[in-house]
């Protein structure tokens, strides 16, 4: 199948994938078909019943999910409706795909090397992460024997949730049979059940039991149509009208059931915090038949969005953990060693520079593996990582000089500031400018808030946003304390710092560094 490339993105339909800069985006069969239906029509515009009939295969939709579909791709591209650089809307009319595209034949190499966080990374550069391997192979022997379950791999971005999946979906090969479904933001206003019309249509096209199938047909009529539509077949819809009650929810248990009667079944839905809600109804409909299943269901979430959110499974998935039905399994960072290991595999160096070398990227990226492959793929590219003899060695002095921050990495950091309301991004700035560490007396002081709203709101910046971690509280005087924060990753701090304009960056480090000596004063 043909490989499509245009600006930083390349698309692998076979694989359902859209790269770009070294990670890769899972897109669901809609999003794939839609996308792939504008770039081989590009010299034209193509209109919305165009799209209804020749994807959608003429069948009823919601009003406006043509145009929410688009508005998906957009934002998976980072394009903008009024400035566009891939898909441009003629009004009253349709769509087009203006950006140039290169065509080329299907490379599976090509592949590994555009995305190997996710694909080759996960068998041959993957380390660490041995406690989370442990808690799947309890689940997964568990569910082998009877028992269902889920688990849940929660942690910020860029930690590895995805890659983990991967590589424990490789390891499980043979012991289960497996499917795979992802959200995307604004999916969920978009379909019910995204991820799991993905996972079924994963599941029903990848068995080779004719026998299995048909009983797949039998007892999931809808599931079954839509996976035909997906896969781009006419949908069967021959027992699709029958009885009322047999509800999308309970013909998913039913093929379930029926796949787990024959070997266990391990689903993987990426990225949850962006499910639709009717996705989570479904794994709470699920949780209450997971004795009786062998299915495994394992999911990634980041906390942040469901607490931002206020995302329906941040309720269940803890109503879930008291019953133990669910379990959740946070993915911290990398150690130093960890870091050391996964440097000597990806970019391997002489002897005598490998603790140098692990040091940089330790300091670069504090164990967050996406900061990390960036780290190394960024010095590499700029000359700062250099190959001699087959080995790469750092330039001297590059550990001891200032953090250098990818330019993909910055991106993802500004985005999670943006996240932040301009009181907190406020108060953030100020603290920066005290250090990686700082307390909230400072930031109270020279920022004009008070203690009180200051300490609520550097709570939620590190409960919700993640952005900065409590490190404890210490006497300020005989009636009050200072809380002590640290920011999460020194390159966030960077980045903080940077966003700073020089003047404000100079009125507010005066008014620190007054501070500080009235504190001194006060203490000699």
């Amino acid at each position: 199948m043909n490989t499509y490339t245009f600006g930083p993105f390349s698309l692998f339909p076979d694989r359902f994938v859209l790269a770009c800069d070294g990670a890769s985006q899972q897109l669901t069969p809609r999003l794939l078909a839609v996308l792939q239906y504008l770039i081989r029509n590009r010299d034209r515009v193509v209109t919305k019943e165009e799209l209804i009939n020749d994807v959608w295969n003429g069948s009823f939709i919601e009003e406006g999910i043509v145009a929410r579909t688009v508005s998906t791709l957009r934002a998976l591209l980072g394009d903008v409706a009024e400035s566009p650089k891939y898909i441009q809307t003629v009004s009253r009319v349709g769509y087009r795909f203006i950006h140039p595209v290169n065509i080329q034949y299907d490379d599976s190499s090509l592949l590994a090397g555009k995305s190997d966080i996710a694909t080759r990374n996960c068998k041959h550069r993957f380390v660490g992460r041995h406690e989370e391997i442990s808690a799947f192979n309890q689940r997964l022997a568990k569910c082998e024997q009877g028992a269902g379950s889920i688990l849940c791999f929660s942690g910020p971005s860029g930690i590895g949730k995805t890659a983990l999946g991967e590589t424990l979906l490789s390891q499980a090969e043979g012991r289960a049979m497996v499917a795979r479904g992802r959200c995307a933001p604004g999916l969920s206003v978009t379909e019910s059940y995204a991820p799991f019309i993905d996972a079924f249509t994963d599941l029903f096209n990848s068995s080779a039991d004719a026998e299995l199938r048909q009983r797949l047909k039998e007892v999931a009529p809808v599931w079954s149509s839509q996976a035909a539509l997906a896969l781009g077949q006419g949908a069967d819809n021959s027992g699709a009208a029958g009885d009322p009650t047999n509800s999308p929810a309970r013909q998913f248990v039913a093929a379930v059931t029926e796949v787990s009667r024959k070997q266990p079944l391990i689903l993987f839905i990426d990225d949850f915090h962006w499910a639709d809600t009717a996705s989570v109804h479904l794994v709470g409909f699920l949780s209450l038949r997971l004795a009786q299943l062998r299915l495994l269901l394992v999911t990634t979430v980041r906390c942040t969005e469901l607490l931002r959110s206020a995302h329906p499974f941040a309720q269940l998935s803890h109503e879930l953990e008291l019953k133990g039905t669910c379990h959740r399994v946070r993915l911290d960072a990398l150690s130093v060693e960890e870091v050391a290991e996964y440097v000597d595999l990806a970019a391997p160096s002489p002897p005598d520079a490998k603790e140098s070398v692990a040091h940089c990227f330790y300091r670069h990226s504090e164990g967050n593996p996406f900061f990390m492959i960036s780290a190394i793929r960024y010095f590499k590219s700029t000359g700062a990582l250099s190959e001699i003899d087959g080995k790469w060695c750092v330039e001297p002095g590059l550990s001891d000089t200032a953090l250098k921050i990818p330019p993909n990495v910055e991106k993802l950091l500004l985005y999670s500031l943006e996240q932040l309301d301009l009181e907190d991004q406020y108060l953030l700035k100020v603290a920066c400018l005290q250090g990686v560490e700082f307390d909230s007396a400072t930031v109270s002081e020279v920022s004009g808030v008070s203690i009180t709203e200051v300490e609520e709101r550097l709570r939620a910046c590190a409960r919700v946003h993640e952005v900065i971690r409590h490190l404890g509280d210490s006497e300020l005087n005989a009636v009050a304390s200072v809380q002590h924060y640290r920011f999460v990753h020194t390159v966030f701090w960077k980045a903080l710092q940077d966003s700073i304009v020089p003047s404000r960056r100079t009125a507010l480090g005066s008014k620190i560094a007054e501070l500080r000596r009235r504190n001194a004063h006060q203490t000699a």
